[in-house]
């Protein structure tokens, strides 16, 4: 039997344990863990708290470049 298959198995003895909340939140858990070591690999950083805690329309006007906003004149052109 190969690993997802072990998975699996563990995963139905567990829950026939009755540990289906400690099953679930180990599941979550490695899933967070796989997920934000491939987005670091990737090069995407996790934010800072800070960062968590700024409102999303501060952050992004403080942190997009100019040339990624789009001019008011440019559309306009384009649309005519």
């Amino acid at each position: 039997m190969g690993t997802i298959g072990d998975l699996r198995e563990i995963a139905k003895r567990m829950v026939a344990a009755r540990y289906e909340k400690k099953c679930s939140h180990r599941y979550s858990t490695c899933r967070r863990e796989f997920l934000e070591e491939s987005l670091s690999r990737m090069g995407f950083q996790k934010p800072s708290i800070d960062e968590e805690h700024t409102p999303s329309h501060l952050s992004s006007a403080r942190t997009t470049p100019p040339y990624a906003t789009p001019h008011p004149r440019s559309v306009r052109d384009f649309a005519a």
